[in-house]
């Protein structure tokens, strides 16, 4: 019987990753080659645990030169290529095999699959998405080109691109992997060596755009991907990643009006497309102008959920989904617009029960409205059989709300799980419910955590269990444990310390002034911005906080004025033009000139008004 299927890789010190990216592929090929380019760990000794095909290969800065020597030793009808730092979603194991199976075996077929790369910490959660070839057919005019982010070529016939979910699952990028393995080093000189030689196409700028955008050097990227983008080789499966790199760029750079235009241009090249949508709302929201942002990411959502037969994205289906539904739930939480944010964050709840900041978020505005066994009962729903790390995350979560309630009935379902790693979480429980046993079982075990929810722990139990004002603690504990003793309802111990002189501090203020508008307390927040402004001790986002409220409120005149005066005293904020220019039927001409001496590059923005009109 005909092989099917041959796994071909190339390695090099990848003991810690090896087994895993084999373990998960190993049912799926017939035979896994895998050529070492220098290992000096025990990767060779692993790869010998799936396969006697390991071959030697004498490294010289070329991926593709050592991709076809591996490619050269398969024997099966389709090639499979993979990195150790990868491995494979094998759900679709069956689909696969037939998948293959049924294609035709004339003209040579490349298979493009998403990829899904870990960024950031290695625990951070946060992916990207991109799609590649990654099998393609076993035919000696099917090769690797370029020496560093190869590609699949073929040198006679034109290749037949075909799309398949296969998701593979890659781990090079995380902030961890790149420090070990000095990729963006070893990348960068094979990518000088590519220019000193004038080698250089568009799709090396792309690449090496991403490597100084992993560098955090944005202007670099963004320079690269602008000579990639500027041949217009709109057809090729990178180009818009490329384009949302530079939007990325764009972003990190401040340079709004090119980002917008920008967005525009690949608007029209990919109307059927979500992406873009999110990309311009995410600006939008960025400079404040949250109206235009709320519509562009209802389009995004739109378009993503218009069809269940064809793909409505181009780069990812997270931005259609999750992403936007995050932004909208940010913009209707600072509008203070409860019922559409609980929409959006219930919807982000959904997509992801294990996102506790999306909980931290939603609760409070369940508290303020629902009974807890109303909101248990949600939680219920979405829980229906949770695992015991979810139990403890929904625990942590009414702790640090303060809902003694919902805490005391998610200890129940949890006090029989091992603590040994969170002695802090049933101490902070044992302080705010003044459970003197409990206090003594878990303080002894709680002398070596150092979290902040241990130190508010320690200082709540001298307050509320021992009666002692006359504490010392940390400035920036003061605010938190303000709100704690606010959130348990400790009002008369709130105001006692309140009064103390070094907590009635502007920082302080400021703090408790936001925390009260952001969680709905607005007349309280009021009132200390009104105490901050008539001091001119006020922050921004507090002056941002004021103006929104007069907009949602409908108080335009008022939110004008405000925001025009406010201007005079804080002339550099730009968000606080953008809300003037979308308040303002007449805004000053004195005032628009301003803006555009401060801020020539956003001039562009669709609501900024021209000059010549005032």
């Amino acid at each position: 019987m005909k092989k099917l299927l041959s796994l071909c890789m190339i390695v090099k010190n990848e003991e810690k990753v090896l087994e895993r990216c084999l373990n998960s592929v190993s049912r799926l090929v017939d035979e896994i080659i895998i050529v070492d380019t220098g290992s000096k760990d025990r990767t060779k000794e692993i790869a010998f645990h799936f396969t006697d095909q390991v071959y030697d290969y004498q490294w010289d800065n070329d991926f593709s030169a050592a991709r076809n020597i591996a490619i050269s030793y398969a024997t099966s009808q389709f090639i499979l290529v993979l990195d150790a730092d990868e491995y494979i979603d094998l759900t679709k194991y069956n689909q696969i095999i037939n998948f293959l199976s049924s294609l035709p075996n004339k003209s040579p077929i490349a298979i493009i699959v998403p990829i899904y790369n870990f960024v950031g910490s290695p625990n951070s959660g946060n992916l990207n998405q991109i799609e590649a070839v990654r099998i393609f057919s076993n035919d000696p005019q099917v090769k690797f080109d370029r020496p560093i982010h190869e590609q699949v070529i073929s040198t006679k016939e034109e290749l037949e691109f075909v799309r398949f979910d296969l998701p593979i699952y890659h781990t090079g990028y995380t902030t961890e992997s790149m420090e070990q393995k000095q990729k963006s080093k070893r990348n960068l000189n094979i990518f000088e060596h590519l220019k000193t030689n004038k080698q250089l196409n568009c799709y090396d700028n792309y690449t090496l755009g991403n490597e100084y955008f992993a560098l955090s050097n944005y202007s670099l990227a963004l320079q690269h991907y602008s000579l990639a983008y500027k041949n217009q080789e709109y057809g090729k499966t990178w180009m818009p990643q490329c384009l949302a790199q530079m939007l990325q760029c764009l972003f990190k750079l401040r340079q709004y009006s090119e980002m917008y235009e920008l967005c525009e241009h690949a608007i029209e090249l990919w109307p059927s497309a979500c992406d873009f949508y999110w990309f311009k709302g995410s600006l939008f929201m960025e400079i404040g102008a949250d109206e235009y942002a709320i519509q562009a990411l209802h389009q995004c959502i739109h378009i993503a959920e218009s069809s269940e037969s064809s793909q409505t994205w181009i780069i990812s289906p997270n931005y259609g989904s999750n992403l936007s539904y995050q932004l909208l739930s940010l913009i209707f939480l600072r509008q203070h617009d409860i019922e559409n944010a609980v929409h959006a964050l219930t919807k982000l709840l959904y997509i992801n029960v294990n996102n506790q900041g999306v909980l931290l978020k939603l609760l409070p505005l369940l508290l303020d409205h629902e009974s807890i066994d109303q909101i248990i009962m949600f939680l219920n729903q979405v829980y229906k059989q949770p695992e015991d790390y979810q139990l403890i995350m929904l625990f942590e979560t009414s702790l640090l709300l303060a809902s003694v309630e919902l805490s005391h009935y998610y200890w129940k379902l949890c006090k029989h799980l091992n603590f040994q790693n969170r002695p802090d979480l049933p101490f902070y429980y044992a302080v705010i419910t003044k459970n003197n046993e409990l206090i003594m079982e878990y303080e002894t075990n709680n002398t070596n955590t150092t979290g902040r929810l241990q130190q508010i722990s320690k200082i709540l139990k001298s307050i509320l269990i021992e009666g002692n004002m006359d504490i010392s603690i940390n400035e920036d504990l003061k605010s938190s444990l303000l709100i704690s003793l606010f959130r348990l309802g400790q009002y008369e111990m709130y105001d006692t310390l309140l009064k103390v002189t070094d907590y009635n501090h502007p920082i302080i203020i400021n703090d408790l002034a936001d925390y009260f508008f952001d969680n709905q307390h607005i007349d309280l927040g009021i009132d200390y911005y009104s105490t901050l402004l008539d001091n001119n001790q006020i922050n921004l986002s507090g002056i941002l906080n004021i103006s929104r409220y007069y907009i949602k409120q409908g108080y335009l005149l008022d939110a004008s004025d405000f925001i025009r005066n406010t201007i005079q005293l804080q002339p550099d904020h730009l968000t606080l033009y953008i809300l003037y220019f979308l308040t303002s039927e007449h805004p000053t001409k004195r005032i628009v000139q301003q803006f555009y001496d401060l801020f020539p590059n956003y001039i562009q923005l669709p609501f900024v008004p021209p000059i010549h009109n005032n």
